[in-house]
């Protein structure tokens, strides 16, 4: 009758809901964001002035993203109409 977690400690709980997370966490935000436009990597790689493989390892690899400097997030935020926040990984 009681939800799952209902006793467990806190630390538990967390631990479930990052594994549930991780498994359904599949595509960066740049990604998902990028194909929800339909706009291609070499596109967004032009408009944003960086190179497209620079792109698709942002795009691979989900923690890149947070290594870039702050004025790429930027022109990609504003490219695909999205905060800066929404494209970290995190």
């Amino acid at each position: 009758m009681y939800p799952t977690h209902h006793e467990a400690d806190e630390e538990r709980f967390v631990d479930t809901v990052n594994h549930i997370f991780t498994k359904k966490h599949t595509k960066t935000y740049l990604q998902q964001i990028r194909e929800e436009l339909s706009m291609s990597i070499q596109e967004l790689a032009e408009q944003a002035e960086i190179d497209a493989a620079a792109l698709r390892e942002m795009e691979k690899n989900f923690h890149t993203i947070n290594m870039a400097d702050a004025a790429t997030v930027y022109r990609l935020s504003k490219i695909l109409g999205c905060r800066m926040e929404d494209l970290m990984e995190i």
